[in-house]
C-alpha cells in the first residue's frame, strides 16, 4: 500500500514526538507542548511597531502625518486593516515554506501561539470579530496539497479567539497560477475574481477576520476582501503569519 505524504509524515510525529520539527534536535522538555525547540522558537523575530495602518507591515521611516507604506499609499486595497506578526525572512520564512508546501501541520498549534503572544502584546482585539474566514484554497490545489494549511491555521486559533469559523461560504473558483511565480503587477491581474459567495447572507453586516500564511503584496486578501464586502461585510481585516517586504 502506497501511503500519502501527510499520512506518512504524521506517522513519524508520532513516533518521534520530542524532535525540534525545524532543526532535528531532541526537545528535552518532555512538557513542552510545541514541536519547535526554545533556540528555533526564539530566532524568529517579531514584526514590530510602528505599522502600516493598512497592510501591518512595519514602517521604517516614519512620517507623522501618514502612517501608510509606500505601497499603500499608491494601491487601493479593500480590506480594512492587516495583521502580521513577523517579517517574512530568515527563521520564519523557512517555517511557513515548511508549513505550506511539507506536510508539516502540526506548526499550525506554533503560529497559533505566537500570534495569540502578539495580539496579547499590542492590544489587537482578534476576539472581536464575528466571523473567522480561512482563504480557500482552489479544489485542483486542495487535491494535489491535501490540505488547505489556511483552515488548518484557523481551527488552531478558535482556541485561542472562539470565532465563528467560515469554510464553506465562499468558493476558489479559478485555478490560477502560484503568485510566486508573478511579479507585483501580474500578481493583481492574476487574482481578479477568483473568488465567489456560496451563501448571500453569511456576512451580511458582520466583521470579518481572513486567516492567511503569508501577505506579499496584498492582491489576494484584497480580492477576497472585495468579494466579501461586495456580499454586505461590514469590515474586512487580514491576519497573516507573515507580511514580506
Amino acid at each position: 500500500m502506497v501511503m500519502s505524504n501527510s499520512l506518512a509524515n504524521a506517522v513519524l510525529d508520532l513516533v518521534y514526538p520530542n524532535n525540534c520539527i525545524n532543526c532535528k534536535t531532541a526537545i528535552l522538555d518532555k512538557d513542552y507542548e510545541f514541536s519547535l525547540c526554545q533556540d528555533c522558537w526564539q530566532s524568529i523575530e517579531n514584526n514590530l511597531p510602528p505599522f502600516c495602518s493598512k497592510c501591518g507591515l512595519h514602517l521604517e521611516d516614519i512620517d507623522t502625518r501618514i502612517d501608510l507604506c509606500k505601497d499603500c499609499q499608491k494601491r487601493e486595497l479593500y480590506f480594512d486593516k492587516a495583521f502580521s506578526v513577523f517579517a517574512f525572512e530568515g527563521m520564519a520564512k523557512e517555517l511557513i515554506h515548511k508549513f505550506k508546501y511539507s506536510n508539516k501541520t502540526m506548526l499550525a498549534k506554533v503560529f497559533a501561539k505566537m500570534i495569540f503572544d502578539f495580539a496579547m502584546n499590542f492590544n489587537i482585539p482578534l476576539d472581536s470579530y464575528d466571523i473567522m474566514l480561512p482563504v480557500p484554497l482552489h479544489s485542483t490545489r486542495l487535491r494535489e496539497r491535501e490540505y488547505n494549511q489556511c483552515e488548518i491555521l484557523a481551527r488552531q486559533l478558535q482556541k485561542f479567539f472562539p470565532l465563528e469559523l467560515s469554510t464553506k461560504d465562499v468558493k476558489r473558483i479559478k485555478n490560477t497560477k502560484s503568485q510566486i511565480t508573478l511579479d507585483k503587477a501580474s500578481r493583481w491581474k492574476n487574482v481578479e475574481g477568483v473568488f465567489k459567495t456560496t451563501n448571500e447572507y453569511a456576512f451580511k453586516d458582520k466583521s470579518v477576520l481572513v486567516v492567511d500564511d503569508l501577505m506579499t503584496t496584498g492582491s489576494t486578501a484584497s480580492e477576497l476582501a472585495k468579494t466579501l464586502k461586495d456580499s454586505g461585510a461590514k469590515t474586512v481585516s487580514v491576519l497573516t503569519i507573515a507580511k514580506a517586504k
